[in-house]
């Protein structure tokens, strides 16, 4: 989601899918506190949409909320 650019929705969900159960498999391993969702990802600084730039900001917000 860098620049200019937005993945196709069905890519976000895999995404977001994945990520869920990655955390789901791992739950009681202790690395699980370090990971992160959005680990200097600066998309929010390079787009120059900032509608786009909002939407991207909810995708990651709402992966955040379900973790």
């Amino acid at each position: 989601m860098l620049g200019s650019s937005m993945p196709d929705l069905k890519l976000i969900n895999l995404w977001a899918d994945e990520f869920i159960d990655l955390l789901k498999k791992y739950r009681n391993h202790p690395s699980l506190l370090f990971w992160t969702v959005n680990n200097e990802m600066k998309f929010y600084e390079l787009d120059p949409d900032f509608e786009r730039t909002k939407l991207k900001m909810k995708i990651i917000s709402d992966v955040v909320k379900s973790m």
